[in-house]
């Protein structure tokens, strides 16, 4: 027999983000990503395995987020956090001629609180504030953008910024930070893919694509602009 609860368990297990923050990514999705116009598509990455495009990582930090607990009896625990990490990935598929992004993952955190039964409780996914969406969004546009459209000399050396600073002193535990187990947290350095071959540096004019972009989600159900 597999009570309720277990089934939520491996549900979660399954999932890499917390559906209710789906809504949030859409909209930004479709708000920032028009943004976007033509570009010469080797311009973007390629995968040395399949000749595809390559899965690029984008990690936002510093993101302001609330976990649930529901193991506390008839009111849940609430904690907060402004330290939350969420990687995304992005690509141009050369088969389907189109840009994907995906939210490819959002780190967890446990409940820290200490009970009679000495439980440790189950990771919870973070509920990302109103506005926090948007913020990733676009940024990953900005990313995007100036890496892939627009030539070097428009925004200068050194490629552009990342979105904020993360504080150097934690505001959670070490040990209850799915982010600071992988040694990623509070800040996160993505280290090389020998399998990634670059695109080509500017455009070739005679090349020049509008790109469609889609969200692909945790289902790989299909969002368009």
């Amino acid at each position: 027999f597999t009570s309720t609860r277990d089934r939520q368990l491996a549900f979660q297990t399954n999932m890499a983000t917390n559906p209710e923050n789906s809504e949030g990514y859409i909209a930004a999705f479709r708000q920032y990503f028009p943004e976007l116009s033509s570009t010469d598509p080797n311009r973007f990455p390629t995968d040395a395995r399949d000749s595809n495009g390559f899965w690029m990582q984008y990690t936002i930090g510093g993101l302001y987020a609330k976990f649930e607990c529901d193991l506390h009896g008839e009111e849940e625990y609430v904690w907060t956090s402004k330290q939350v990490q969420v990687d995304l990935k992005y690509r141009y598929n050369f088969v389907e001629r189109r840009g994907e992004v995906k939210v490819s993952r959002e780190f967890r955190q446990r409940c820290s609180r200490q009970w009679r039964e000495q439980s440790i409780h189950p990771w919870k996914f973070p509920l990302l504030d109103e506005g926090q969406a948007g913020w990733i969004m676009r940024h990953l546009v900005t990313k995007i953008k100036k890496t892939y459209f627009e030539e070097r000399a428009e925004y200068g050396y050194g490629g552009p910024r990342g979105p904020r600073r993360e504080p150097d002193r934690l505001d959670h535990q070490s040990a209850d930070c799915e982010a600071c187990s992988l040694m990623r947290c509070p800040q996160f350095r993505l280290m090389a893919d020998s399998n990634m071959r670059k695109g080509r540096q500017g455009n070739n004019q005679n090349n020049l694509e509008h790109i469609v972009w889609v969200l692909i989600d945790d289902n790989n159900h299909i969002h368009n602009l």
